[in-house]
């Protein structure tokens, strides 16, 4: 069991180089608490909520003088499972997870996400330490966003990624993603995105004499 309590704005808008944490009712305080459980297979599950105490203007409520409905507290849930799929004699496993949330559609663009994905170390032979990744992710524009923006039900963002070893200190990994209606915007195409991160590692042994 985890819990967390954040400041709900972080910082000081008249500096922004300072790093401030006020815990006060204006700003609110955003409350965080998660579950979560590894099976005797090594499968883990969890559930988890979020709670922000300050008020927020409703998307599609408003009073007689044309201001927003004001809602006191913002929350969702989310649930999660990640397990390993299989294993092989030749190092060879696949781990796949999925992911789900809601949020309060009153007050929040998005009201819900799915994620889910796939990942296989050593997917060829010769390449132990090699992972190919593939994973779905849709965040789904609330009813009454929807109604007010004339959006897109959904963003969904289909990624494919390979991370090699080429030596003992060089690791790249080439990443693609095809992004069906970006930003839930029906006047944008698909996109598609391409991204590469390597990583260099080195070290060095200090044997002092004696």
């Amino acid at each position: 069991m985890r819990y967390g309590v954040f400041d709900g704005v972080p910082g000081d808008p008249d500096d922004p180089s300072a790093t401030a944490v006020q815990f006060n009712g204006r700003d609110g305080l955003l409350h965080a608490l998660e579950f979560n459980h590894t099976l005797p297979q090594g499968a883990r599950l969890g559930v988890g909520g979020f709670w922000y105490t300050t008020d927020f203007a409703t998307l599609d409520q408003s009073g007689a003088m044309g201001v927003p409905i004001r809602k006191d507290g913002n929350s969702g849930v989310y649930v999660f499972a990640d397990a390993k799929v299989f294993e092989d004699n030749r190092g060879r496993r696949m781990t796949a997870f999925v992911r789900y949330g809601v949020a309060d559609d009153e007050l929040n663009a998005l009201d819900s996400y799915l994620g889910l994905g796939a990942a296989i170390t050593a997917p060829f032979p010769g390449r132990p330490d090699d992972q190919l990744g593939l994973a779905i992710a849709s965040a789904r524009s609330g009813a009454n966003f929807r109604a007010l923006n004339g959006v897109d039900a959904h963003e969904t963002t289909i990624e494919i990624t390979y991370s090699a070893q080429l030596n003992d200190w060089l690791r790249i990994q080439p990443d693609f993603q095809y992004v069906i209606n970006p930003g839930a915007d029906p006047t944008l195409k698909d996109s598609i995105i391409f991204g590469l991160r390597f990583e260099i590692a080195t070290g060095f042994g200090f044997n002092p004499s004696p």
